[in-house]
Protein backbone atom coordinates (compact mmCIF):
# COMPACT_ATOMS: atom_id res chain seq x y z
CA UNK A 1 0.00 0.00 0.00
CA UNK A 2 1.22 3.52 -0.76
CA UNK A 3 -0.07 4.98 2.53
CA UNK A 4 1.15 3.65 5.86
CA UNK A 5 -1.24 1.42 7.77
CA UNK A 6 -1.13 3.87 10.69
CA UNK A 7 -2.33 6.72 8.44
CA UNK A 8 -5.11 4.58 7.05
CA UNK A 9 -6.27 3.50 10.49
CA UNK A 10 -6.33 7.07 11.73
CA UNK A 11 -8.28 8.20 8.67
CA UNK A 12 -10.88 5.46 9.25
CA UNK A 13 -14.01 5.00 7.19
CA UNK A 14 -17.73 5.18 7.82
CA UNK A 15 -19.43 2.06 9.09
CA UNK A 16 -20.72 -0.24 6.38
CA UNK A 17 -23.37 -2.84 7.17
CA UNK A 18 -22.89 -6.55 6.63
CA UNK A 19 -25.54 -5.97 3.96
CA UNK A 20 -22.65 -5.15 1.65
CA UNK A 21 -20.89 -8.44 2.33
CA UNK A 22 -21.23 -11.65 0.47
CA UNK A 23 -20.34 -14.35 2.83
CA UNK A 24 -19.24 -18.11 3.31
CA UNK A 25 -19.74 -22.00 0.52
CA UNK A 26 -19.72 -24.17 -2.58
CA UNK A 27 -21.70 -25.98 -5.21
CA UNK A 28 -23.74 -29.13 -4.88
CA UNK A 29 -26.20 -31.39 -6.66
CA UNK A 30 -29.90 -30.65 -6.99
CA UNK A 31 -31.83 -32.70 -4.47
CA UNK A 32 -35.04 -30.81 -3.92
CA UNK A 33 -37.60 -28.65 -5.70
CA UNK A 34 -37.46 -26.57 -8.87
CA UNK A 35 -37.66 -23.16 -7.20
CA UNK A 36 -40.57 -21.93 -9.32
CA UNK A 37 -42.96 -19.18 -8.33
CA UNK A 38 -45.85 -21.52 -9.11
CA UNK A 39 -44.71 -23.91 -6.40
CA UNK A 40 -44.39 -21.06 -3.94
CA UNK A 41 -47.89 -19.79 -4.71
CA UNK A 42 -49.39 -23.25 -4.25
CA UNK A 43 -47.71 -23.63 -0.89
CA UNK A 44 -48.94 -20.19 0.17
CA UNK A 45 -52.56 -21.21 -0.49
CA UNK A 46 -52.27 -24.32 1.65
CA UNK A 47 -50.32 -22.87 4.57
CA UNK A 48 -52.41 -22.14 7.68
CA UNK A 49 -51.84 -18.74 9.26
CA UNK A 50 -52.96 -17.08 12.46
CA UNK A 51 -56.08 -18.24 14.32
CA UNK A 52 -57.45 -19.99 11.22
CA UNK A 53 -54.38 -22.25 11.05
CA UNK A 54 -54.58 -23.03 14.76
CA UNK A 55 -58.25 -24.01 14.51
CA UNK A 56 -57.55 -26.20 11.52
CA UNK A 57 -54.80 -28.07 13.38
CA UNK A 58 -56.92 -28.55 16.47
CA UNK A 59 -59.77 -30.05 14.42
CA UNK A 60 -57.59 -32.55 12.55
CA UNK A 61 -55.66 -34.06 15.47
CA UNK A 62 -56.30 -37.81 15.65
CA UNK A 63 -57.00 -37.85 19.38
CA UNK A 64 -59.20 -34.78 19.31
CA UNK A 65 -56.95 -32.81 21.64
CA UNK A 66 -55.36 -29.46 21.00
CA UNK A 67 -51.69 -29.71 20.07
CA UNK A 68 -48.93 -27.93 18.24
CA UNK A 69 -45.81 -29.25 16.55
CA UNK A 70 -42.67 -28.87 18.60
CA UNK A 71 -40.52 -26.28 16.80
CA UNK A 72 -37.46 -27.17 18.88
CA UNK A 73 -37.48 -30.92 18.20
CA UNK A 74 -34.99 -30.85 15.30
CA UNK A 75 -31.22 -30.89 15.85
CA UNK A 76 -28.92 -28.36 14.24
CA UNK A 77 -30.17 -25.19 12.60
CA UNK A 78 -33.73 -24.69 11.37
CA UNK A 79 -33.86 -22.92 8.00
CA UNK A 80 -36.83 -21.35 6.21
CA UNK A 81 -36.60 -19.59 2.83
CA UNK A 82 -39.10 -16.90 1.82
CA UNK A 83 -39.39 -14.50 -1.10
CA UNK A 84 -39.84 -11.46 1.16
CA UNK A 85 -39.47 -10.29 4.76
CA UNK A 86 -42.73 -11.24 6.49
CA UNK A 87 -42.25 -12.27 10.12
CA UNK A 88 -45.90 -13.20 10.72
CA UNK A 89 -46.08 -15.49 7.70
CA UNK A 90 -42.69 -17.03 8.50
CA UNK A 91 -43.74 -17.55 12.10
CA UNK A 92 -46.80 -19.53 11.00
CA UNK A 93 -44.48 -21.97 9.22
CA UNK A 94 -42.18 -22.16 12.24
CA UNK A 95 -45.09 -22.76 14.60
CA UNK A 96 -47.20 -25.24 12.65
CA UNK A 97 -45.16 -26.94 9.91
CA UNK A 98 -43.40 -30.27 10.16
CA UNK A 99 -39.65 -30.05 9.66
CA UNK A 100 -38.09 -31.62 6.59
CA UNK A 101 -34.72 -33.22 7.35
CA UNK A 102 -31.76 -31.92 5.38
CA UNK A 103 -28.20 -33.14 5.79
CA UNK A 104 -25.75 -30.33 5.10
CA UNK A 105 -22.20 -30.98 3.94
CA UNK A 106 -18.82 -30.01 5.27
CA UNK A 107 -17.43 -29.31 1.80
CA UNK A 108 -18.81 -27.22 -1.03
CA UNK A 109 -18.66 -30.07 -3.54
CA UNK A 110 -20.98 -32.21 -1.41
CA UNK A 111 -23.44 -29.46 -0.42
CA UNK A 112 -27.11 -30.31 -1.12
CA UNK A 113 -29.16 -27.99 -3.33
CA UNK A 114 -32.69 -26.94 -2.39
CA UNK A 115 -35.00 -24.56 -4.21
CA UNK A 116 -38.31 -24.14 -2.39
CA UNK A 117 -39.67 -21.35 -0.27
CA UNK A 118 -42.28 -21.96 2.49
CA UNK A 119 -40.44 -25.10 3.63
CA UNK A 120 -38.72 -25.29 7.00
CA UNK A 121 -35.74 -27.60 7.08
CA UNK A 122 -34.15 -29.24 10.09
CA UNK A 123 -30.56 -28.94 8.91
CA UNK A 124 -28.09 -31.35 10.45
CA UNK A 125 -24.33 -31.43 10.10
CA UNK A 126 -21.49 -33.42 11.66
CA UNK A 127 -19.03 -30.61 12.35
CA UNK A 128 -19.50 -27.06 13.67
CA UNK A 129 -21.10 -25.89 10.44
CA UNK A 130 -22.86 -27.16 7.35
CA UNK A 131 -23.08 -25.96 3.77
CA UNK A 132 -26.27 -25.72 1.70
CA UNK A 133 -26.99 -24.31 -1.77
CA UNK A 134 -30.26 -22.55 -2.66
CA UNK A 135 -31.31 -22.55 -6.32
CA UNK A 136 -32.88 -19.09 -6.76
CA UNK A 137 -33.16 -19.24 -10.55
CA UNK A 138 -36.97 -19.48 -10.39
CA UNK A 139 -37.37 -16.34 -8.27
CA UNK A 140 -37.29 -12.76 -9.55
CA UNK A 141 -35.55 -11.12 -6.58
CA UNK A 142 -33.82 -11.66 -3.28
CA UNK A 143 -34.44 -14.57 -0.90
CA UNK A 144 -34.98 -14.20 2.85
CA UNK A 145 -33.62 -16.96 5.09
CA UNK A 146 -35.11 -17.26 8.57
CA UNK A 147 -33.24 -19.37 11.12
CA UNK A 148 -33.74 -20.80 14.59
CA UNK A 149 -31.00 -22.17 16.85
CA UNK A 150 -28.29 -20.72 14.61
CA UNK A 151 -27.38 -18.43 11.74
CA UNK A 152 -27.02 -18.51 7.94
CA UNK A 153 -24.25 -16.70 6.08
CA UNK A 154 -24.01 -16.20 2.32
CA UNK A 155 -20.84 -17.17 0.52
CA UNK A 156 -22.20 -16.72 -2.97
CA UNK A 157 -24.79 -13.96 -3.12
CA UNK A 158 -24.88 -10.52 -1.51
CA UNK A 159 -26.32 -10.00 1.96
CA UNK A 160 -28.76 -7.09 1.84
CA UNK A 161 -30.05 -7.13 5.41
CA UNK A 162 -29.49 -9.07 8.62
CA UNK A 163 -31.63 -8.58 11.73
CA UNK A 164 -32.86 -10.52 14.77
CA UNK A 165 -36.52 -11.52 15.09
CA UNK A 166 -37.85 -10.32 18.45
CA UNK A 167 -39.53 -12.87 20.70
CA UNK A 168 -42.54 -10.54 20.89
CA UNK A 169 -42.93 -10.96 17.13
CA UNK A 170 -42.13 -14.68 16.90
CA UNK A 171 -40.67 -16.86 19.63
CA UNK A 172 -39.98 -19.67 17.15
CA UNK A 173 -37.46 -17.78 14.97
CA UNK A 174 -34.21 -16.09 15.99
CA UNK A 175 -33.01 -14.04 13.02
CA UNK A 176 -33.18 -13.54 9.28
CA UNK A 177 -30.86 -12.57 6.45
CA UNK A 178 -31.92 -11.29 3.02
CA UNK A 179 -29.64 -12.34 0.17
CA UNK A 180 -29.50 -11.28 -3.48
CA UNK A 181 -28.58 -14.30 -5.66
CA UNK A 182 -25.53 -14.43 -7.88
CA UNK A 183 -26.42 -15.93 -11.26
CA UNK A 184 -29.53 -17.51 -9.72
CA UNK A 185 -27.58 -19.15 -6.92
CA UNK A 186 -27.08 -18.63 -3.20
CA UNK A 187 -24.55 -20.62 -1.20
CA UNK A 188 -24.92 -20.70 2.58
CA UNK A 189 -22.94 -21.73 5.62
CA UNK A 190 -25.12 -22.67 8.59
CA UNK A 191 -23.77 -22.65 12.12
CA UNK A 192 -25.19 -22.63 15.62
CA UNK A 193 -22.84 -19.75 16.49
CA UNK A 194 -24.83 -16.47 16.68
CA UNK A 195 -21.82 -14.93 14.98
CA UNK A 196 -22.14 -11.36 13.78
CA UNK A 197 -24.84 -10.20 16.16
CA UNK A 198 -22.32 -8.33 18.27
CA UNK A 199 -24.87 -7.09 20.80
CA UNK A 200 -24.83 -10.64 22.20
CA UNK A 201 -21.16 -10.44 23.15
CA UNK A 202 -19.91 -9.61 26.64
CA UNK A 203 -18.48 -6.14 27.18
CA UNK A 204 -15.08 -7.51 28.15
CA UNK A 205 -14.82 -9.14 24.71
CA UNK A 206 -15.10 -5.68 23.12
CA UNK A 207 -12.34 -3.88 25.04
CA UNK A 208 -11.35 -0.92 22.86
CA UNK A 209 -7.79 -0.89 24.18
CA UNK A 210 -6.99 -4.45 23.11
CA UNK A 211 -7.47 -8.06 24.09
CA UNK A 212 -6.68 -9.56 27.46
CA UNK A 213 -5.56 -12.68 25.63
CA UNK A 214 -1.89 -12.94 24.78
CA UNK A 215 -0.42 -14.57 21.69
CA UNK A 216 -0.25 -18.31 22.23
CA UNK A 217 -3.24 -18.15 24.56
CA UNK A 218 -5.96 -17.65 21.97
CA UNK A 219 -9.01 -19.83 21.70
CA UNK A 220 -8.80 -22.26 18.82
CA UNK A 221 -11.14 -23.55 16.12
CA UNK A 222 -10.49 -27.13 15.05
CA UNK A 223 -10.63 -28.03 11.36
CA UNK A 224 -10.04 -31.73 10.93
CA UNK A 225 -7.11 -32.32 13.28
CA UNK A 226 -5.69 -28.78 13.00
CA UNK A 227 -6.25 -26.17 15.71
CA UNK A 228 -6.53 -22.66 14.27
CA UNK A 229 -5.86 -19.78 16.73
CA UNK A 230 -8.62 -17.15 16.80
CA UNK A 231 -7.14 -13.65 17.04
CA UNK A 232 -9.41 -10.89 18.42
CA UNK A 233 -10.13 -7.91 16.19
CA UNK A 234 -8.28 -5.48 18.45
CA UNK A 235 -5.10 -7.54 18.29
CA UNK A 236 -5.33 -7.83 14.52
CA UNK A 237 -5.85 -4.07 14.26
CA UNK A 238 -2.66 -3.56 16.27
CA UNK A 239 -0.74 -5.86 13.94
CA UNK A 240 -2.31 -4.10 10.96
CA UNK A 241 -1.00 -0.79 12.25
CA UNK A 242 2.47 -1.88 13.33
CA UNK A 243 3.49 -4.97 11.34
CA UNK A 244 4.17 -4.04 7.73
CA UNK A 245 4.78 -7.68 6.85
CA UNK A 246 1.32 -8.77 8.02
CA UNK A 247 -0.82 -10.40 5.33
CA UNK A 248 -4.60 -10.34 5.73
CA UNK A 249 -6.44 -12.95 3.68
CA UNK A 250 -10.06 -12.78 2.54
CA UNK A 251 -11.24 -16.41 2.53
CA UNK A 252 -14.51 -15.76 0.67
CA UNK A 253 -15.15 -15.91 -3.07
CA UNK A 254 -13.44 -13.43 -5.40
CA UNK A 255 -16.82 -11.85 -6.12
CA UNK A 256 -17.39 -11.19 -2.43
CA UNK A 257 -13.86 -9.83 -2.10
CA UNK A 258 -14.36 -7.39 -4.97
CA UNK A 259 -17.53 -6.06 -3.35
CA UNK A 260 -16.01 -5.41 0.07
CA UNK A 261 -12.82 -6.37 1.88
CA UNK A 262 -10.39 -5.19 4.53
CA UNK A 263 -8.16 -2.57 2.94
CA UNK A 264 -4.93 -4.20 1.82
CA UNK A 265 -6.24 -7.77 2.12
CA UNK A 266 -5.56 -10.34 -0.58
CA UNK A 267 -8.07 -12.79 -2.03
CA UNK A 268 -7.27 -16.45 -1.38
CA UNK A 269 -10.56 -18.36 -1.11
CA UNK A 270 -11.13 -21.30 1.22
CA UNK A 271 -10.21 -24.02 1.51
CA UNK A 272 -6.96 -24.06 -0.50
CA UNK A 273 -6.67 -20.71 -2.25
CA UNK A 274 -6.60 -20.16 -6.00
CA UNK A 275 -5.53 -23.04 -8.20
CA UNK A 276 -3.16 -20.68 -10.06
CA UNK A 277 -1.48 -17.41 -9.10
CA UNK A 278 -2.49 -17.57 -5.45
CA UNK A 279 -1.05 -14.50 -3.65
CA UNK A 280 0.30 -16.68 -0.82
CA UNK A 281 2.18 -19.12 -3.03
CA UNK A 282 5.57 -17.41 -2.61
CA UNK A 283 5.12 -15.99 0.89
CA UNK A 284 7.67 -17.00 3.54
CA UNK A 285 6.26 -19.61 5.90
CA UNK A 286 7.09 -17.54 8.99
CA UNK A 287 4.99 -14.55 7.81
CA UNK A 288 2.16 -13.56 10.12
CA UNK A 289 -1.12 -14.25 8.29
CA UNK A 290 -4.69 -13.52 9.39
CA UNK A 291 -7.63 -15.01 7.50
CA UNK A 292 -11.19 -13.70 7.73
CA UNK A 293 -14.78 -14.25 6.60
CA UNK A 294 -18.16 -13.09 7.99
CA UNK A 295 -19.42 -16.32 9.49
CA UNK A 296 -17.48 -15.51 11.75
CA UNK A 297 -14.55 -17.88 11.09
CA UNK A 298 -15.82 -20.97 9.26
CA UNK A 299 -14.24 -20.20 5.89
CA UNK A 300 -11.38 -18.34 7.57
CA UNK A 301 -10.72 -21.44 9.65
CA UNK A 302 -10.65 -23.66 6.57
CA UNK A 303 -8.16 -21.43 4.78
CA UNK A 304 -6.01 -21.02 7.89
CA UNK A 305 -5.95 -24.79 8.49
CA UNK A 306 -4.82 -25.36 4.92
CA UNK A 307 -1.98 -22.87 5.38
CA UNK A 308 -0.91 -24.46 8.66
CA UNK A 309 -0.93 -27.86 6.98
CA UNK A 310 1.30 -26.41 4.25
CA UNK A 311 3.89 -25.40 6.84
CA UNK A 312 3.01 -21.79 7.68
CA UNK A 313 3.84 -21.21 11.33
CA UNK A 314 2.03 -18.00 12.32
CA UNK A 315 -1.51 -18.21 11.01
CA UNK A 316 -4.68 -16.93 12.70
CA UNK A 317 -8.36 -16.54 11.88
CA UNK A 318 -10.16 -13.31 12.79
CA UNK A 319 -12.17 -14.33 15.84
CA UNK A 320 -15.24 -12.09 15.54
CA UNK A 321 -15.44 -12.06 11.74
CA UNK A 322 -15.09 -9.11 9.41
CA UNK A 323 -18.26 -7.35 10.59
CA UNK A 324 -16.61 -6.38 13.90
CA UNK A 325 -13.78 -4.83 11.87
CA UNK A 326 -16.36 -2.82 9.94
CA UNK A 327 -18.29 -1.86 13.08
CA UNK A 328 -15.12 -0.36 14.55
CA UNK A 329 -14.67 1.83 11.44
CA UNK A 330 -11.40 0.14 10.51
CA UNK A 331 -10.29 0.51 6.88
CA UNK A 332 -12.21 -1.29 4.14
CA UNK A 333 -12.18 -1.19 0.36
CA UNK A 334 -14.21 -2.53 -2.56
CA UNK A 335 -17.04 -1.50 -4.84
CA UNK A 336 -19.65 -1.56 -2.05
CA UNK A 337 -17.52 0.61 0.23
CA UNK A 338 -16.87 3.41 -2.25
Amino acid sequence: MERSRRAILEAGIGTVSIAALAGCTGSGSDTEGDGTDEAAETDDDSTPTGDEGETEREETDDDGTESESDPTAANGVELLAEASVDHIHACSHAKFDDREPLEAAETSDAAPTVGRTHVIWAVEYDDEYGQVVFDASGYPGSIVFYTADGSAYAVVGTELEREPVDDDTCEYLDRYVEVAPEDGRIELVLTDDPGLETDEWDDEDRDESGSSEGEGEYETYTVGEIDVPLAPTTDVADWYENDNDLIIVDARSRTAYDQLHIDGAVSSPAPDGRSTDDPLADVATDTRIVTYCPCPYVLAGQRAASLIEDGYTEVYALKEGVQEWIDRDYPIDGTAGN
